[in-house]
């Protein structure tokens, strides 16, 4: 750094400055003289012209060369002309003095002569300038040194006051300045000349001194701050490594629980690069995570629909998807390991968002179900196979079950006839132990189709409205002569306090109540057997509504000891051994009660000792009726007098089956029209009207189902009273009748009260033309 002091710099500048304007005057001054001779020179010529010139044209004119030779040398002799040429006709006719450079400065002047109006010549004079510049500038030597004088003089004066009043007080300053301290006990700073209020050194000490002031000021204050801010950066260090600590921490931990989730997890952030792979996922791919763009995934990581050929396309790949802001549930997607293995994952994912709403990514378990797939695919195959082997079951009993209901139907209800003609006891014997025989198998049939019903979970409930003491007396009727052929008296009783009016299935019901009824008959010897029903107080379920009926079947038979009665509910159970052998039977009835009890929501029991005979009871909850339809009220009503003088179209292919129910139905005065097939049916139908259709289910040409549907369609037939006949019992035929727009079934072998009371019913039921 320059060290030159501010006194030395300003003499300097001050003496350069003097310096420039003292040439500047000399310049001036010597410019002055300068012209001040040139003035002179330029008088000098206009002299000599005025005094030679008319003396040089009469010497001319007179063409005197010697005398103009003088006159020429006279004028240059003068001490400012140099030179002088006297010109005539164009050539020089004398001249004098010493001819200077063309580039001389110089001064020139042509006079022209003339003498007497004649044009003689030109007079040429030359003036060097150069002798008077050096004449001007000699004449500045004096002035010159006396300015170098006044400077020299002046510059040291200055010199002096410029110390004395402006250096020392800055070198103060500049001391002061160094040795101050922004500490209050500063003093502070003073000067001579400062004491001149509005002087510059005032100004200038005021100034420091409110500086020193506001610096001390703002520097207690910058302490405070940079003291809150050294406690507070120490407490936010200390706090950034502690949540630092707790974030890797976290980190870890995080990256512990992913990696030992069994399921796979895969993320992305919001440009859509892959950001996370757990473990699992890793494993279930055999491949790291790498950095690559959604068109990749499927390729790379060898994703496919579910059927395994298919490639997975980028719109339906899990993770794009929840990328472009979808939930993802329980999506399938099958995964190619590298070593060729693969598996079945099912997909859960959805976007990601921050606080702000901003989306910042995509994550998507994936949960393993290979082996559920596996377990699924053996359930199904075990289920398909086991359906497929119910299915056959049912179908080789329901075909075993129509095989012989078509002959029983034959042989019980020939034996009905010859019973209504024979007049000898001994036949009238023998024909009722055929009817018994008979029966027994039919019952034992249709327990064993019951309970392939049950086992298999076909068996429904069909609810409708009944009446009680309705199904009661038809009970009756059905049972009486089976407890009268054994002396026993059968009663049938109902609590004043039960509604009669019932909304179930009568069907089930009686067929329960006729387990049990026909359990009693065969267990009782001698005595009664009385059937009872009433409200059950203490089986009333507060949480379901309806009705709840206790039924009880009472009998003065041989009684069951207690450990029968653990078992006695079971298929295939019996008292003992010798049970079946003395009274016959499969030992499904009450296990199919059981069942058909549960079924409806109830529970069945029994007490019973050795001897005292037994009670046999169920509770089930039946709800509040209406009026029962047509039908249904005339199964259940005993009113047989429709049949007489009744129209009946029979349809059936069987010869033997066509002479054994239109005898039946004579027996009743019904007149009975035949028809061997559905087509022939459609024929007699629209020449005469019937009064009900026995329409067989199984017949060549038309069978049964279409030709009721075909006289459903037809306007003029679409009212007729049409009862279905069929030796299959399964449910699933009387849901094809019904739905094909029959009224009612009869089952074969022929119940012949029960097909008396249906065709009466159907016969009395208005005609309903909306089928």
């Amino acid at each position: 750094m320059d060290n030159t002091s501010i006194s030395k710099l300003i003499g300097q500048r001050m003496l350069v400055s003097a310096i420039i304007v003292a040439l500047i005057s000399l310049t001036v001054t010597g410019l002055m003289k300068y012209r001040s001779l040139v003035s002179i020179a330029n008088d000098q010529i206009n002299y000599m012209e005025a005094k030679y010139a008319r003396a040089i044209e009469v010497t001319l004119w007179e063409y005197n060369q010697k005398h103009l030779q003088v006159q020429i040398e006279a004028i240059s002799d003068d001490p400012y002309i140099h030179y002088v040429e006297l010109i005539a006709e164009g050539n020089v006719v004398v001249k004098a003095g010493k001819e200077l450079n063309p580039q001389a400065t110089k001064i020139e002047k042509h006079i022209p002569l003339t003498y007497r109006g004649k044009e003689l010549g030109d007079l040429y004079v030359v003036v060097d300038l150069w002798p008077l510049t050096l004449a001007s500038i000699e004449a500045l030597y004096p002035l010159l040194f006396i300015i170098i004088i006044s400077i020299i003089t002046l510059t040291a004066v200055f010199f002096y006051i410029f110390k004395e009043m402006v250096t020392k007080h800055l070198l103060a300053i500049a001391k002061h300045m160094s040795t101050l301290s922004l500490d209050k006990s500063s003093p502070p700073l003073q000067l001579p000349l400062a004491s001149n209020h509005g002087s510059e050194f005032h100004i200038v000490v005021n100034a420091i001194n409110k500086m020193h002031r506001q610096l001390t000021e703002s520097l207690q204050v910058q302490n405070k701050i940079t003291q809150e801010l050294r406690e507070h950066r120490d407490n936010l260090e200390s706090d950034v490594a502690q949540r630092t600590r707790e974030l890797n921490l976290q980190q870890v931990f995080s990256e512990a629980v992913l990696n030992n989730i069994n399921d796979g997890i895969v993320a992305c952030d919001n440009t859509g690069i892959l950001s996370l792979f757990n473990k699992a996922t890793r494993e279930m791919h055999g491949i790291a995570q790498e950095n690559l763009s959604p068109e990749q995934w499927a390729s790379y990581y060898r994703l496919y629909q579910p059927d395994g050929k298919t490639p997975m396309e980028l719109n339906k790949l899990p993770l794009y998807r929840a990328f472009n802001g979808e939930s993802i549930y329980k999506q399938e997607l099958l995964i190619e390991h590298v070593s060729g293995g693969r598996i079945i994952v099912q997909c859960t994912g959805q976007p990601m968002f921050d606080l702000e709403g901003n989306k910042i990514g995509a994550v998507v378990s994936m949960h393993d179900i290979s082996l559920q797939k596996q377990t699924e695919k053996a359930i199904t195959e075990a289920k398909e196979a086991a359906e497929s082997a119910n299915q056959a079951k049912s179908e080789f009993l329901a075909n075993m079950s129509h095989e012989i209901r078509t002959p029983m139907n034959s042989i019980i209800g020939m034996a009905y006839l010859a019973l209504q003609s024979a007049t000898k006891p001994e036949q009238r014997s023998n024909i009722t132990a055929i009817q018994f025989a008979a029966k027994n198998l039919l019952t034992i049939i249709n327990e064993i189709l019951d309970f392939s019903k049950i086992e298999a979970g076909e068996l429904q409930l069909e609810i409708a409205d009944f009446h009680l003491d309705h199904l009661f007396n038809q009970l009756s009727i059905q049972m009486s002569e089976s407890a009268l052929s054994k002396g026993l008296q059968l009663s049938f009783n109902i609590s004043p306090k039960v509604l009669l009016s019932l909304r179930g299935d009568a069907l089930r019901l009686g067929q329960v109540l006729i387990n049990l009824i026909n359990n009693a008959i065969k267990f009782t010897e001698q005595g009664s057997i009385n059937i009872n029903v009433n409200a059950d107080a203490l089986a009333i379920d507060s949480d379901r509504p309806g009705i709840m009926l206790r039924f009880e079947v009472q009998d003065t038979g041989i009684g069951i000891n207690s450990a029968t009665i653990t078992h006695l509910f079971q298929p295939f159970h019996q008292a003992d051994t010798s049970t079946t052998r003395k009274f016959g039977g499969t030992g499904l009835g009450l296990a199919i009660s059981k069942q058909l009890i549960e079924l409806m929501g109830g529970e069945i029991g029994v007490d019973s000792r050795p001897d005292k005979g037994s009670t046999f009871w169920f509770n089930i909850k039946l709800d509040k009726g209406g009026q029962p339809d047509a039908t249904n009220q005339a199964i259940l009503n005993p009113d047989l007098s429709a049949l007489n003088g009744a129209k009946i179209l029979l349809v059936e292919d069987n010869l033997a089956n066509q002479h054994l129910a239109k005898k039946i139905l004579e027996l009743k005065g019904a007149h009975v029209t035949i028809a061997e097939n559905g087509q022939l049916a459609i024929e007699h139908m629209l020449k005469q009207t019937f009064d009900c259709v026995l329409m067989d289910m199984q017949m060549p040409v038309m069978d049964g189902l279409e030709a009721t549907r075909q006289i459903r369609a037809n306007p003029e037939l679409r009212g007729a009273r049409i009862i279905a006949m069929t030796a299959n019992a399964r449910s699933e035929e009387w849901q094809l009748c019904l739905k094909a727009g029959m009224d009612d079934i009869i089952t074969k072998p022929i119940d012949i009260k029960k097909m008396y009371f249906t065709i009466a019913g159907i016969i009395k039921a208005p005609i309903k033309n909306d089928k």
